[in-house]
Parts: structure tokens; sequence; C-alpha cells
């Protein structure tokens, strides 16, 4: 079997060009044979018609799922035979639909296929574009699994051994720790003209983790800014608490969104500014879009609100761009 997750790229240049196909000299629109409708309503028109659903799920960020659209699903053949012996039925794992697919049938790695029965059981399933080890433009092996599928009329087939293990892996791989740097910019929201303020600047490296969509992300940061003509120099340690709403593809590349909340503790060692304070404490407010897969590139942007009174003048927009890598 091949696997495709968000780490492989080797066939990236392959699948360029997804929308047209080239064929005979001709540049020609991609023909979609698959239906885009919910498994329910697929199941219930495969009893109407007495077939099986032939379920495809690809991620639009898979360079084989690509491959796989631009050569075998063109083929006049495949295509009829979709049309007229199954139910064919695409979804994206990283939709709404998919995802709740992709949890129910234990997807291992895309593209996966899978055959079901009106009665919910699956019938066959496979993973990876080569079907029994043919080349992925030679529909016998796609014609053979659909065969086996309605030959089958056992209970559903369970996910084997090897998918299982490819799952924790994944699940590993994605829950484990990454390292990241951050550059950002502080701009002041006050508007006491007796205060001259500069726009301060904030680097520095944090952990990051991810546990389904949730995210946690402790760092440590040097932070300089400008105060009547004099330099507050600041060590800040924020922990960044997220919630991914939306987790989805960008330009083909895995991106997500969340909601964040960093609470942050700064430490002003300058020492020589009158009426600050050298311990303060705040808040961050705002957005964080990150894409890429084992690295990542990432933009933050929130409102920093202090909770002490000793830097009311430092309240305004954090925005920020970030670059994480796992640590191997």
């Amino acid at each position: 079997m091949v696997y495709m997750d968000r780490s492989v790229s080797d066939m990236n240049e392959e699948a360029k060009e997804l929308e047209t196909v080239l064929i005979k000299g001709h540049r020609k629109k991609l023909i979609d044979p698959f239906l885009h409708i919910s498994l329910d309503s697929a199941l219930a028109l495969a009893e109407k018609e007495e077939k099986q659903v032939l379920l495809y799920v690809n991620a639009s960020w898979c360079g084989m799922c690509r491959l796989l659209d631009k050569t075998l699903f063109q083929q006049d053949t495949v295509i009829h035979r979709l049309r007229n012996d199954v139910i064919p039925v695409k979804v994206d794992v990283d939709s709404y639909k998919g995802a709740k697919l992709n949890k129910k049938f234990n997807i291992a790695g895309y593209p996966t296929f899978l055959m079901i029965r009106p009665d919910r059981n699956v019938s066959n399933r496979n993973v990876g574009i080569i079907f029994y080890r043919k080349d992925r433009d030679d529909p016998a092996g796609l014609f053979q699994f659909i065969d086996e599928g309605y030959a089958y009329q056992g209970e559903s087939i369970q996910v084997s051994e090897e998918e299982l293990i490819h799952i924790q892996l994944a699940k590993e791989d994605y829950e484990s720790v990454r390292f990241g740097v951050k550059l950002a910019s502080h701009f002041n929201a006050s508007r006491e003209e007796q205060v001259q303020r500069g726009t301060g600047f904030e680097v520095g490296g944090f952990a990051h983790f991810n546990k389904k969509r949730f995210m946690f992300r402790p760092g440590v940061s040097y932070f300089s800014t400008g105060i009547n003509e004099e330099t507050l120099s600041s060590l800040i340690l924020p922990v960044g608490l997220g919630y991914a709403f939306y987790k989805n593809s960008t330009f083909v590349i895995p991106s997500e969104f969340n909601v964040l909340l960093t609470p942050f503790y700064q430490y002003n060692f300058s020492g020589n500014l009158a009426g600050i304070a050298s311990h303060n404490y705040g808040m961050r407010y705002g957005i964080d879009y990150q894409f890429g897969g084992d690295a990542t590139l990432g933009i933050t942007l929130s409102y920093q609100h202090y909770l002490n009174t000793s830097l009311p003048d430092q309240n305004g927009i954090h925005l920020g761009v970030y670059f994480t890598l796992p640590p191997q």
C-alpha cells in the first residue's frame, strides 16, 4: 500500500495544473465523475439502484490524489464504470463531512477508497493510489477492487494492523511538540500627547503543542520599545492558548485558523524609567493563522492589554510572524 500524509511532497511537481489535462496535444478541462453528496444520501441512492457506494476520501493538498484525478479518473472506461456500476462519492477530508468520515472509518492515509453496501458494511478498502500493485493509470486494479466489493458478503472489513500503526504514528507526529521562533511588532494605542510612544519589537522562541483542535504554546521573548525618548527593555513570558475553529487547505497547503488567548508576564530590566514597575502582566486577545505540514509558517494578530496600571500607554496591537519545526 502507498500512504499519503501531509508531509509527502515528492509528487507535487507532477500534480501541477490540476484543472486541466493534456490529451493528444490538446489541453482539456478535467472531468469529475464523482458525486459530492453526503454518505447518507449516497447510501439511500445505492439501495434504490441496488448498488454499492464507492467512497473516495481525498485531500486538496494530497499530491497522489491529484495524480489520480489527472490520470485514472479521466479514462473513458473508468468514467463509464463509475457512473454505471457504483454510486461514486468524493469527500475532502478537511471538510466537515470529511472529518466525520475520517473518524467513523479510521482513515489511515490519503487517498482512501471504500466500497460500502447500503447496510453500511464496508465490503472492501484500499489506502493509496496503487490497486493491487497496478500503475496509477491502469484501471484493472480499480475494477478488481470494485468487483471484490460486490463479491464480498461478510461483515464490515475492519482496519488492518498496518493501517492502525499508520494512524497511531500520524497521531503521534501531529500531537508531538514543535519548536518555533517568532518576530513581532507592537503598535501602541495610547492617544495621550505627553507620552512619546515608539513601535516596539519582540523576538523569541516557543514550544508548540497540539491536541485535537487545542493548542498550547509557552514561550520566552525579548521586548524593546521607546517611551519618552527612553528605551524600555523587557523579558516576556507568554503562554498561548488556542482553539482551531477552521482546519482546511489554502493553495493545496494544510492550514488552520485559531482563536488565541495569551496571558503573559513581563519583567522590565532597563530600570531607569520613572513610573514604570519592574513586574507587569497582561493579556493578548486575537487570532492565529498557520499553514504547512511538519514545518509551519504562521501569523498572529492580537490586541495586547495590560492588566495592571504601570504600563497603560503600552496597550495596543501585537502583530507577529513565526516559523516552527519538529524536533527531528
